[in-house]
């Protein structure tokens, strides 16, 4: 056990002192392998889960993603709340997830420099935050 805690004292001593840039690109990449296992409806709803929205709601017309729903309910990566589908944040996976994505928005919104984050901002043209789409579709390379 004392092995596993000072490999993680290095660890966040080493992130740490990595250039912000390369540090944000280690975290993305830690987001985007994490996601992987993750079916699109459920990451839909996981961005649901950090955005305070209460989560997926299908109307009648949308049967395809309804159907993706129930199976990544079958999955376990959602469980049903009446008829909102919600992300499952014990599910193995999904808690890697959560965990990969607080430590980006822990970076973004404490730890990266004002500088960073408005050069960042300015070129991507749009605000650095976990809970705007376009700043998953652009990092984590999602379509929906």
């Amino acid at each position: 056990m004392k092995k596993c805690k000072d490999i993680e004292e290095t660890t966040k001593v080493f992130e740490k002192h990595l250039p912000e840039t390369e540090r944000f690109n280690q975290l993305v990449e830690n987001v985007k392998t994490s996601l992987t296992p993750i079916p699109k409806i459920a990451i839909k709803a996981l961005y649901k889960y950090f955005t305070d929205d209460p989560g997926l709601f299908f109307g009648r017309d949308d049967m395809y993603e309804r159907e993706q729903a129930k199976a990544a309910k079958d999955e376990g990566f959602l469980w049903l709340d009446g008829q909102m589908y919600r992300i499952n944040t014990g599910d193995p996976a999904v808690k890697k997830a959560v965990g990969a994505i607080e430590k980006l928005s822990k970076f973004l919104e404490e730890d990266a420099s004002s500088k960073f984050y408005e050069l960042t901002a300015r070129d991507i043209e749009f605000e650095m935050s976990i809970e705007n789409i376009r700043f998953w579709r652009k990092y984590f390379e999602l379509e929906f």
